[in-house]
């Protein structure tokens, strides 16, 4: 009977692997547990879905905007939530980089939005990231964008700055 016991344990254990490699890296929590010949298992899928809303490119020194659109596509409520922009060297964040979110209603969405400047030329990353609680579990999302941070120079002072690197 243990030995049944076992092998049902192992098998649900590989259903939750399977769950996890389908679901491309959700956040699942898997939990298997044997009494008695009675065997559990609790799967929790995270229902967010973070978009962000950045401009591709933008001129050096200038401020602009970086907005994330937060879904919550399940029907439980999502708790003390809060939202952070993460940056390279190339990109300032002008006030705080973490923001409270709070609650997220099952099915609702919820916007915030950051403002940062592109304080030196080239291509550039930035990171979004959401957590919050779900039935008390934490969930968490990222999502990230490419920005081009370019110089409004004339063709002549580019050259010459690029030239004058080569010195530097």
């Amino acid at each position: 009977m243990q030995q049944n016991i076992i092998i049902l344990s192992l098998i649900m254990a590989g259903i939750g692997l399977i769950i996890f490699l389908v679901f491309g890296g959700a956040n699942l929590a898997f939990l298997s547990q044997a009494n008695f010949g009675v065997l559990t298992a609790t799967v929790t899928i995270n229902p967010l879905e973070l978009e962000i809303e950045a401009p591709q490119r933008v001129e050096l020194n200038k401020v602009f905007e970086v907005k994330a659109h937060i879904k919550n596509k399940g029907d439980a409520l999502i708790k003390n939530g809060g939202a952070q922009v993460f940056t390279g060297e190339g990109l300032e964040v002008l006030g705080q980089a973490g923001k409270k979110i709070g609650v997220i209603p099952g099915g609702k969405e919820k916007k915030t939005t950051w403002r940062l400047k592109g304080i030196k030329e080239g291509n550039h990353i930035i990171n979004v990231s959401f957590a919050g609680e779900l039935n008390n579990e934490l969930v968490r999302i990222e999502d990230s964008a490419k920005i081009e941070v370019y110089s409004s120079g004339s063709i002549f002072q580019r050259i010459f700055s690029k030239f004058l690197t080569l010195f530097y």
